[in-house]
């Protein structure tokens, strides 16, 4: 079995001559970089070395806003409108795009600080704001919030990638939030002990909570917090580490993981399928999404243009969902094979059928092609939900739609003689019958 585990780390959190964390070389070591944004730490030029560090080492570039709170580096609860919070989030993300732009660097990510984030996981309005702050800069931007959180639902409400995190250096409560760092143990400072709680979130077992309960916390990104003197040491052991840890617990590489263990499956499609998957404004996407309970991504690849789609979940029957929907908008039949489909429709002139190995995929059975007799009412060959086998015969030149054919793979009726084709010249004369 092999994990793939993106280590990120909340940087950039001087201000003017203080300093702090060892940046340039927890940089070094983790994925994806949260930079603070001029509120609850940091400054323009701190941002600006912090995102030309990150191009060099190719480390994803993050947001990382909070309140307005440099004296107490954010982590004190502020009572601000949602309003504000908004125009707070704008800000703070418009000052790093504005700042990776003059590097030519990309923001890939958000992830609120502190208090904010805190309340946000508990507060679906303000998770809200939050969410609507910053994807009026960037909508593509995505969202880095912990699991079972408030700011996960609201950024699958507006349609956001959304990856859910995990602490390496925090202990969790039984219902999955952050234990407050005002009780004591929240705060993990033994290496080992953290790296071990990594490695458990990465294989989708269970962690244990500070109130001595397990429980299952399923994260693709694994937070190490940059502020503290281990943040270096954590990042380079879960990194050197974990790998070593997984091969050493997992002799022979399972067939499949278990079924509550976060999952990425990716698919490639032609490119002009990528707008079909999304669908007008995104309905088709969002739709998929909360139906199958997963997140999807879809980028186009530039060297082929194709579609690249990274489907990201939890839940097996969900993620079969998605793959079962896009080999769906995907299928072709061949000229010539024959198919079997169902009923789903009934018209006075057909059945709209749909293949069975292609749901959603539809095509309408005229009712000429449903037998060799005479058929005055659909209903006397077939109705709603029969299972029939059709003939394909590709996209008929006068309709210029697919025609499909039941007649087709039925026995000619003894003595039946086919009608004769009627022609027409120029002048719309019928010709091929006898006149009197």
């Amino acid at each position: 079995m092999k994990l793939k585990i993106n280590l990120n780390a909340d940087v950039a959190e001087g201000y003017g001559k203080w300093k702090m964390g060892n940046d340039k070389d927890i940089l070094n070591q983790i994925n994806s970089a949260n930079i603070a944004c001029g509120k609850h730490a940091g400054d323009e030029n701190i941002m600006f070395n912090t995102v030309k560090l990150c191009n060099k080492n190719n480390i994803d570039i993050g947001v990382h806003p909070g309140f307005s709170d440099i004296e107490g580096f954010g982590r004190r609860r502020l009572d601000i409108s949602e309003n504000n919070i908004e125009n707070l989030i704008a800000y703070q993300t418009g000052a790093l795009v504005g700042i990776a732009s003059m590097l030519n660097a990309k923001v890939t990510h958000m992830k609120p600080h502190g208090a904010l984030n805190n309340i946000a996981c508990e507060d679906i309005g303000v998770a809200k704001a939050i969410i609507r702050g910053f994807k009026t800069i960037d909508r593509n931007l995505i969202l880095l919030a912990p699991t079972y959180s408030e700011l996960i639902k609201a950024g699958e409400h507006y349609g956001i990638k959304c990856i859910e995190e995990g602490f390496a250096d925090r202990a969790y409560m039984s219902d999955g939030s952050l234990s407050s760092r005002s009780l004591k143990g929240s705060v993990i400072t033994n290496i080992e002990t953290a790296v071990n709680q990594a490695i458990e979130i990465a294989k989708g077992e269970k962690i244990k909570t500070l109130d001595g309960k397990r429980i299952y916390l399923p994260a693709k990104s694994i937070c190490i917090h940059g502020d503290k003197e281990e943040a270096l040491n954590q990042a380079k052991d879960g990194r050197l580490h974990i790998l070593e840890k997984l091969t050493d617990t997992i002799k022979v590489p399972n067939g499949d993981v278990k079924a509550h263990a976060p999952k990425m499956i990716t698919r490639r499609i032609p490119g002009d399928y990528i707008g079909t998957l999304i669908g007008p404004g995104g309905k088709n996407i969002q739709e998929l999404q909360k139906t199958s309970g997963c997140n999807l991504v879809i980028n186009e690849d530039p060297d082929t243009e194709e579609g690249i789609v990274e489907i990201l979940g939890t839940d097996q029957d969900g993620i079969d969902m998605v793959l079962a929907k896009i080999e769906s908008m995907l299928f072709k039949p061949e000229v010539g094979s024959v198919y079997e489909v169902k009923v789903i429709k009934l018209l006075d002139f057909g059945a709209v059928v749909e293949y069975m190995e292609a749901p959603g995929n539809e095509v309408l059975l005229h009712i000429s092609e449903l037998a060799w007799e005479k058929t005055d009412k659909v209903t006397d060959v077939v109705n709603m939900g029969d299972t029939l086998d059709v003939k394909y015969f590709g996209v008929d030149p006068r309709t210029r739609k697919d025609k499909v054919s039941r007649k087709a793979l039925l026995a000619k009726p003894e003595g039946y003689v086919d009608k004769p084709r009627k022609t027409f010249n120029r002048n719309n004369n019928r010709r091929g019958f006898n006149k009197k």
